[in-house]
């Protein structure tokens, strides 16, 4: 009988073990969580119910104190989606000023007046486990919405944010308009001698181009090209870049990016007899328009 039920504690265990792992993906060589052993860099912690003690302290009752980590910092507390203003749409721990802050509705709290995470995210929305995929998956406040403006326009005036065309960078005289290069650039490069490799950009470039474009991670054709080329690939973009006389960048960490294969300027702002003019006025503004593909894979 004891070994019966010794056999039935061991089956549970061994279910909720499982039951665990369905939501952390494994890998060696992620970092473990000490709070929660089987967290990993790839575990999704949202809409399980299960990982209350990677953000509390002890688990709160209706109506108490939250008993949040790291003195409520979200910053912190949301560490795995690596926050920097580098490589986010939106900053936070910022001060708004009082014209913005007479905008924000009441619903959207800001933390000892600063804009964080959980001004824009409904934190408690993804505590709860989800058996189905929730229609509000980044649990904002106020969603789901029809398209991701409709949040941002709670806050931000809409008729201070009319579409502009980043890409038109001429006038009507073929002069450079100097403040559209400032949507992509710390400040105006010299068209005629700049290089990737000597100018500076607001942040990161898919972020940039995810500003307008919605980009899906694994693009083009269902394959994540944003990574790291391996040696092999490497060589062949090198041979590319001297047989077809063009440039195709990769993004300061060496990693193949949106500017790779897409010239983001405007016919006539780089001189036609530099490699980065190639493609600005082909379709999708493709460097190598009609065989952008063929000309790294051999296809």
């Amino acid at each position: 009988m004891k070994l019966k039920r010794l056999f039935v504690i061991t089956l549970i265990l061994s279910v909720f073990q499982v039951g665990d792992m369905t939501f952390a993906k494994r890998n060696n060589g992620n970092k473990i969580s000490p709070q929660n052993k089987m967290v990993t860099d790839n575990t999704n912690l949202h809409f399980t119910g299960r990982y209350c003690n990677e953000c509390h302290a002890r688990i709160p009752g209706k109506g108490e104190n939250t008993f949040l980590k790291f003195g409520g910092d979200f910053s912190r507390l949301c560490n795995c989606h690596n926050y920097t203003p580098w490589n986010y749409t939106h900053p936070v721990g910022i001060k708004p000023s009082n014209e913005k802050k007479a905008k924000i509705p009441g619903e959207f709290p800001l933390n000892n007046g600063k804009l964080e995470c959980n001004t824009c995210h409904d934190i408690y929305l993804q505590c709860r486990y989800s058996k189905f995929r929730p229609p509000n998956k980044k649990f904002l406040r106020g969603g789901p919405y029809s398209k991701r403006t409709v949040i941002c326009f709670k806050c931000h005036d809409k008729d201070k944010y009319k579409k502009l065309d980043p890409h038109d960078q001429l006038n009507a005289d073929g002069e450079i308009i100097s403040e559209k290069c400032l949507y992509c650039h710390t400040e105006k490069p010299n068209e005629r001698n700049a290089t990737f490799e000597n100018i500076e950009l607001v942040g990161d470039i898919k972020m940039i181009c995810r500003r307008c474009h919605n980009i899906l991670d694994k693009h083009p054709a269902g394959e994540n090209h944003f990574r790291i080329p391996d040696i092999k690939m490497l060589k062949m973009i090198k041979s590319v870049e001297t047989s077809y006389n063009v440039t195709l960048p990769l993004d300061y960490k060496g990693r193949v990016t949106c500017i790779t294969c897409h010239n983001p300027h405007e016919r006539g702002v780089i001189p036609n007899e530099r490699k980065g003019a190639k493609g600005a006025d082909k379709k999708h503004r493709q460097r190598l328009a009609g065989i952008m593909c063929n000309a790294c894979h051999e296809l």
